[in-house]
C-alpha cells in the first residue's frame, strides 16, 4: 500500500471514530449531557408519559404512553392550575442508574 492510501485510511478511521466514539465515552466525564441521554416527562393534566431518546444533541426517539392514571382518566384533562402540561421528571444517561431530577 503506498503511504498516501494508508494516511487516507488513518484520517478516515480517525474520523469515523470521533462521530461514534463519543456518545459513549462523554456521558463517563459528562453525565446527563445531551450528546447521549433519554427523558422520561409527565404530562400532569393527563397523566401520560412521554420518553425523548437524544443522541449527538438530535431527537431519534419520541415516544407517549399511557399510565395508569392516564387510563382511569379516559382522555379527560385536569385543569386545576394554569400550568405547562408536561414536566421533566427523569433524565438517564447510558451507564448511571439515577437521575438529576
Amino acid at each position: 500500500m503506498a503511504n498516501s492510501t494508508k494516511r487516507i485510511l488513518l484520517g478516515t478511521a480517525l474520523g469515523v471514530a470521533l462521530l461514534i466514539l463519543p456518545p459513549f465515552v462523554v456521558p463517563f466525564f459528562y453525565p446527563w449531557s445531551e450528546i447521549n441521554f433519554r427523558h422520561q416527562d409527565i404530562n400532569i393534566k393527563t397523566g401520560q408519559r412521554r420518553d425523548i431518546q437524544k443522541i449527538w444533541f438530535v431527537t431519534v426517539s419520541e415516544r407517549v404512553s399511557d399510565t395508569p392514571i392516564s387510563v382511569l382518566l379516559s382522555g379527560k384533562t385536569v385543569d386545576a392550575a394554569p400550568v405547562e402540561a408536561w414536566h421533566r421528571v427523569n433524565t438517564f444517561a447510558p451507564w448511571i442508574g439515577h437521575s438529576p431530577n
